[in-house]
């Protein structure tokens, strides 16, 4: 072990020590139920950071997209996010319209989903 992270160690209290040994668990747990989902999980939620993604039509000029998509993300999650950080992603089972997402979060609103319901 480096000679440096173990004096950080040792210089810890106890009540620190409690606190990695749980950040050190929660990361174990996730790297092992989801691999590399789970350490992406684990590292977004040291950075306080959301993973916004937006599936949309490729037909959809994706500038339309982003607008949609800031009136979705305010109204159901209330943020308002930059277009640099949203992931878009051309999906060409979707018939028309978007899916926005919020980590596990995630707002349909496409065509396929009203014609899912209707073969019901």
């Amino acid at each position: 072990m480096d000679t440096s992270i173990q004096n950080n160690i040792q210089d810890l209290n106890l009540e620190e020590l409690q606190k990695l040994l749980q950040e050190v668990k929660l990361y174990r747990d996730l790297s092992k139920k989801l691999w590399n989902r789970g350490k992406d999980l684990f590292n977004r939620g040291l950075k306080w950071e959301k993973l916004l993604v937006v599936e949309y039509f490729p037909k959809l000029n994706e500038k339309e997209v982003y607008t949609q998509a800031v009136k979705v993300y305010d109204k159901s999650f209330h943020i308002s996010p930059k277009q640099e950080e949203i992931l878009f992603l051309p999906n060409e089972k979707l018939s028309g319209g978007i899916k926005v997402y919020m980590d596990d979060s995630m707002i349909d609103i496409s065509f396929s989903k009203i014609e899912k319901l209707m073969l019901k």
